[in-house]
């Protein structure tokens, strides 16, 4: 008798961009998670200078599932702004 092992199909999750007025789905090969405010954002609305990163799931139910991590452009700015104000101090 023959026993078979079927891996769980991948996870696929499809978010809209978050910024205003942005109407942009993809998926989470496309879309970066904001590491400050949680948001899905698309190319435009992240701050490419903080870069990206790769996130696995990994030990949970979601194993399957990874995505990329980034920081949206509105959080960089306001990050900025509040870190500008403490030099200004």
């Amino acid at each position: 008798m023959a026993i078979s092992f079927h891996r769980a199909a991948p996870t696929l999750i499809t978010p809209e961009c978050d910024a205003p007025g942005c109407n942009v789905t993809g998926d989470q090969y496309t879309m970066i998670r904001c590491r400050r405010c949680s948001g899905w954002f698309c190319p435009e609305h992240i701050d490419a200078e903080e870069g990206v990163a790769l996130i696995r799931l990994v030990g949970s139910a979601l194993s399957s599932l990874s995505y990329y991590r980034g920081t949206c452009a509105s959080c960089h700015q306001a990050h900025e702004r509040t870190s500008g104000r403490a030099h200004l101090s």
